[in-house]
Parts: structure tokens; C-alpha cells; sequence
């Protein structure tokens, strides 16, 4: 087996002389403990075995990635895009930003991607106060007929944030979305 040696300063003059294992406080709970081998002055010289070396590696990677993946898993309510939606009021018409926070898969159908179909959809729909979708329809389609099933059902997929006019939530009478569907875009 092979031993690394460490040097560590003790804090607050410490005295480790006779103490089985000193450093075990520092190490987490079923990682090989470092062995002392003998202090000198204020400064304990430890030895680690290579097992040591990398569990201690590998919990500091495991570490690091979970930091680095935190964000992305701890909001539900990420946004995935910000779309206007119109709503009538006292005043006159009003924009209202709607913010998309969930989403479905668009499914492509599989006789257009059979023969390879290109085309896009323009789908419109409202908005309840808690941010689902209400009452969509296709507004245009260009082939007609071929992807209105699959955005209808795509966009009944979509949760937004509740949206908000003037602090209050509030309903929206109508988004308009354009859907493309290529089969050799990359999704």
C-alpha cells in the first residue's frame, strides 16, 4: 500500500500527542481515517493511504458536480420563454407578458416524417389566472391538415406563470404561437 504524507498546522496549539486519531473529526464518516505518524512543533505530519487519495477525490467531484447541477433541478418554475398575450380591459387592449415555465414533447407525426413533411402551425389560445392554457385552436396551417393534431395536443402541454396585470393575476384573452416542424431539425 502505498502512504502520501501531509503537513497541517495545528489550530489554537492543539496537543495530538498521544491521541489515537486526531484528524478523524475532519474526515467524513466512512472514509479511511489518515494515521498520524508524529507532530513536530505546531505542525502534525499525517500519512494517507491512496485509497484515501481518491475517495476523498472522489467525494470532492461528486461535490462539485451536484453544486454545478443545483440550479438547473432546484426551480420548477424555470422560464423557457416569454410570450405576449393581449387582454381587454377598461383601458383598451393590453399586452401582457406570459411567462412559459412547462412543456410537453411536440410529437411529430409519423406519416410526415415518413415522407419527410416540412411545415409550421400558428396555434392561438387564452390563458386562465393560474396559467394554464384555455380554449386553443389553430388559427393557420401550411400543409394543411398534416401537423394540426400534434400542436393542439403539444400546446395543451404548456403551464406559464401566472400572469400578472398590474401586481394582480389576471386571465388573457389570446397568445398566438408558431409552431415549426422540420424533421431534420435537431430537437
Amino acid at each position: 500500500m502505498k502512504f502520501f504524507c501531509d503537513r497541517k498546522k495545528i489550530s489554537g496549539g492543539a496537543d495530538v500527542r498521544g491521541s489515537l486519531n486526531p484528524l478523524e473529526a475532519e474526515h467524513p464518516a466512512g472514509l479511511e481515517a489518515p494515521r498520524l505518524a508524529r507532530t513536530e512543533g505546531d505542525v502534525v505530519v499525517t500519512m494517507h493511504s491512496q485509497q484515501h487519495q481518491h475517495r476523498a477525490l472522489g467525494a470532492r467531484f461528486a461535490a462539485l458536480i451536484g453544486l454545478c447541477l443545483l440550479p438547473l433541478i432546484v426551480s420548477a418554475n424555470d422560464i423557457l420563454g416569454t410570450n405576449i398575450g393581449v387582454v381587454a380591459t377598461d383601458a383598451g387592449v393590453v399586452q401582457v407578458p406570459c411567462n412559459l415555465v412547462g412543456t410537453g414533447p411536440l410529437r411529430y407525426p409519423p406519416k410526415a416524417r415518413r415522407y419527410k413533411y416540412i411545415g409550421q402551425v400558428i396555434v392561438k389560445f387564452g390563458l386562465d389566472q393560474q396559467g394554464r392554457v384555455t380554449d386553443p385552436y389553430v388559427a393557420a396551417s401550411e400543409p394543411p391538415g398534416v401537423f394540426e393534431r400534434a400542436a393542439l395536443q403539444h400546446i395543451k402541454s404548456y403551464k406559464y406563470q401566472p400572469p400578472l396585470l398590474d401586481g394582480s393575476p389576471t386571465h388573457i384573452d389570446e397568445v398566438a404561437i408558431k409552431l415549426v416542424f422540420d424533421p431534420n431539425a435537431r430537437r
